[in-house]
């Protein structure tokens, strides 16, 4: 698990450090109103596969790997099910667009339905290696996506697109980056008809994560919408410059983690229960503290330097105020995510996660709402922090009555207290924009939190550096 993970941490964080790179080139070449559109669209298409794919995306995460001796059946009801979602979403957005008259309307929601099905398209074709817990394969295919998303979208931008442009980009991109895996599907699947018993399991697991999945969506992006209504396009743009900058660098780290464990987790405790699993799932829990407090932290105390690199001076002023508690809220997001919400779909009791997600939708809405109205942007990050607080309180205690996850006490407080030892090296050097000296201080602030974990053998770390060091030598 440990050499997945950091396989996975190689390929989720070089195409993070990629995608970070196109953001600071697309937050210069457009403008907050253009960077607030695509916003929009993107979060709209995310919230449309949400809804029509990415039951399809978890099934093949937590079934396909039962079906190894059946793989060609399995593949095959899995590309007509995406055939038939295709469809809908297509279908759905053309008779929506009967009824629209404003032209910019038009067409985000017609470069939206496109974005929709290259969404759909990536995040299954990608699931595939990652289910095969072929970790070299997910990474080759991410980096390819990201490449792609970005030149297509550079091109696009510089030919006087704008924000469309973007869309039209990210969705070729996708498309481009799931060819190879679709080769392989058209080669082990004959699509000939549905195997019911087969879509009757997809469907049971994966239909409820068709409505958590846009409940979650709609959660996490409706900030953008009320933004929109409340303040305007300019302010959503800043926003979500300001959101994406930072969950991409902390996520890709995080996924990482997931994308290596979660397949371990499914097959150990298909094989013998919450016993087998148990061992796994400390070491996710153990995986993403040390790799997300920290990361947490530094983004916290080097916003000004990493704002001043990766963003357009238009975007620059707001994200110093945002991203310190869009760094902590992401952290407390996908902690629950990743971890505590393992009991939902380990349990296959989905039933609860979704009045759950339903309820945590009405009060982060009330919450934003009433944040926004009266502090706008600034906010719309405060009543995520706190909506993102009450959710993780609510799934612990609820998804501890279903599968009894280990909580890893020892460790928070020991890979806390290494954060702490971080954030005081870097504390000289939060206003600081120049790069060698900061730098300089990161690298020591690493090496000592380094030092801590091992001297507080957070995670078991003094065994395992003893191991990687007797390879070595």
């Amino acid at each position: 698990m440990f050499r997945n993970s950091l396989v996975y941490l190689v390929g989720r964080y070089g195409a993070s450090a990629l995608n970070a790179l196109a953001l600071a080139a697309f937050t210069r070449l457009l403008s907050p109103g253009d960077y607030g559109i695509y916003a929009l669209v993107f979060s709209s298409a995310l919230t449309a596969y949400a809804g029509f794919y990415q039951w399809l995306r978890q099934s093949i995460n937590r079934l396909m790997p039962a079906y190894n001796d059946k793989l060609e059946d399995f593949l095959s009801n899995v590309s007509l099910l995406f055939l038939i979602s295709t469809v809908l979403v297509w279908t759905s957005g053309a008779i929506a667009l009967i009824f629209i008259s404003d032209t910019i309307l038009f067409w985000q929601i017609a470069l939206g339905m496109l974005l929709t099905g290259a969404l759909g398209l990536g995040e299954v074709s990608i699931g595939i290696p990652q289910s095969q817990f072929k970790s070299i394969t997910y990474s080759i295919l991410l980096f390819l996506r990201t490449i792609a998303c970005i030149f297509c979208s550079l091109i696009l931008i510089s030919l006087g697109y704008g924000w469309a442009g973007l869309v039209v980009g990210t969705t070729l991109g996708f498309v481009i980056s799931s060819l190879p895996t679709m080769k392989l599907i058209v080669r082990e699947s004959k699509i000939k008809s549905l195997n019911h018993a087969i879509v009757r399991e997809i469907a049971v697991f994966g239909l409820p994560y068709a409505l958590g999945g846009v409940l979650g969506a709609i959660t996490a992006m409706s900030d953008r919408y009320i933004i929109v209504a409340l303040v305007g396009t300019d302010a959503a743009g800043l926003y979500s410059a300001s959101f994406d900058l930072t969950v991409r660098s902390l996520q890709a780290v995080l996924i990482a983690i997931n994308l290596a464990g979660s397949p371990y987790i499914y097959r150990a405790f298909e094989a013998g229960g919450i016993e087998s699993a148990q061992p796994f799932l400390t070491r996710q829990a153990q995986l993403l503290l040390a790799v997300g407090l920290p990361t947490t932290a530094a983004l916290s105390v080097l916003t000004p330097w990493i704002t001043s690199l990766m963003l357009g001076k238009p975007f620059q002023a707001s994200a110093v105020e945002l991203m310190p508690l869009i760094a902590i809220t992401t952290m407390i997001s996908a902690f629950e995510t990743l971890y505590f919400a393992l009991s939902f779909s380990l349990s296959k009791r989905l039933k609860s996660m979704l009045v759950l997600q339903a309820v945590l939708l009405l009060v982060k809405t009330i919450i934003s709402y009433t944040f926004i109205s009266s502090f706008g942007i600034q906010g719309a990050v405060i009543s995520s922090l706190v909506s993102a607080t009450i959710s993780l309180l609510c799934t612990i205690i609820i998804g501890r009555r279903l599968v009894h996850l280990p909580f890893v006490t020892a460790d928070i407080l020991k890979f806390g207290a290494a954060t702490s030892v971080l954030i005081c090296i870097l504390w000289p050097v939060r206003h600081e924009v120049a790069t060698i000296r900061v730098m300089s201080y990161a690298a020591v602030a690493s090496f000592a939190y380094a030092v801590v974990v091992v001297l507080l053998d957070a995670a078991n770390a003094r065994a395992i550096t003893k191991r990687y060091i007797k390879l070595i030598y």
